[in-house]
């Protein structure tokens, strides 16, 4: 009988050849037996991406690759890679990304060792992921075993950032009514992601990098719609209201703010026109709504940035806070 991998590492993919080429390049350096999967799902991509696949598929016949006959947009193609998984754990990778040196056997290790529910690592965005420094991972992995309140406070509007997340796969969040309700969000992850702050008991945060990610590659979808009402619906669907709340208020206090100021330094050309009053009216029972949020969308230019620094310097001496507690109480190294 076949064993079950420990690990799937599973690459959504769509007309970034190129990109892909470098890495699954850096994926077939490693080799890890039994305990890893590979699967690379193809959204019907126009360019030279099935020949990319071919040509390494030729040298790892192992891998798993697949074409979808007609795109199925975003939330399809990730949700292909959930359905056809069959490792114990699932890490969904962006074509766009890399995991740096060293990373997929930090994970495999901290799996085997702690056998964590969720396990969150922290990423370094750039501009250039393949010439990133410092990519690699130290000698003793640092993270902290958290619980769930803990793990929401800390991961916040990150749980939609696929590559950052590694979950155990249930078989409960397989069913198509389930995944149905969620499908068109864009955030259609958040179905086997979320409930497991629930159902699991054990989270794990490693404060390493172990993904560098391309920055500012994101696009063609309303932005806010998805950070916005989306996210808000998902989040106070599948969780009690303190963890949704982690969450959503950080989203609104930190991360709304920080799209808001993208858009007026026009750093965001690549997504859809929408209203973005009425997509971020889910976040008005907040406070940070009416003293960050709304000030930012009625204030013109540069002036918009005020209110912004404000929000990240709040976040950032909240997170070396909370840091300091949690790394009193429940850092490890491995």
């Amino acid at each position: 009988m076949k064993k079950k991998p420990l690990l799937t590492i599973a690459i959504p993919t769509y007309n970034r050849g190129d990109r892909l080429n470098l890495l699954l390049e850096a994926l077939s350096c490693e080799n890890f037996g039994d305990q890893i999967e590979v699967i690379i799902a193809d959204n019907a991509s126009e360019d030279n991406t099935a020949d990319v696949i071919g040509r390494y598929l030729e040298s790892n016949p192992k891998w798993i690759a697949y074409r979808h006959a007609e795109n199925l947009g975003m939330d399809g193609n990730f949700l292909s890679c959930y359905l056809k998984a069959t490792g114990e754990y699932l890490w969904l990778l962006g074509d766009d990304d890399r995991i740096v040196s060293g990373g997929i056997r930090a994970v495999l290790n901290l799996i085997e060792l702690e056998n964590p529910d969720l396990i969150y690592t922290a990423s370094a965005w750039t501009a250039n992921i393949w010439g990133h420094k410092g990519a690699n991972v130290p000698q003793t992995l640092p993270y902290i075993i958290m619980d769930a309140d803990d793990f929401a406070v800390s991961v916040n509007v990150w749980f939609t950032f696929i590559s950052g997340n590694i979950a155990r796969i249930s078989q409960k969040y397989l069913s198509e009514p389930w995944w149905r309700q969620f499908d068109g969000s864009k955030l259609i992850q958040l179905g086997w992601i979320l409930p497991v702050l629930i159902t699991g008991r054990k989270f794990a945060y490693i404060s390493k990098p172990l993904i560098v990610a391309q920055a500012e590659n994101s696009g063609g979808y309303k932005v806010f719609e998805v950070f916005g009402e989306n996210l808000f619906q998902i989040a106070t669907k599948l969780l009690p209201e303190k963890l949704a709340s982690h969450i959503l208020k950080y989203t609104c206090a930190v991360h709304v703010p920080a799209l808001i100021w993208n858009k007026t330094s026009g750093k965001q050309d690549k997504f859809l026109k929408e209203d973005i009053l009425q997509s971020l009216a889910c976040y008005r029972k907040y406070a940070a709504y009416w003293l960050i949020v709304f000030p930012m969308l009625l204030m013109p230019g540069r002036v918009a940035g005020f209110p912004f620094a404000a929000a990240s310097r709040g976040a950032k001496y909240l997170w070396l806070f909370r840091g300091l507690i949690f790394s009193s109480k429940n850092s490890k190294s491995r």
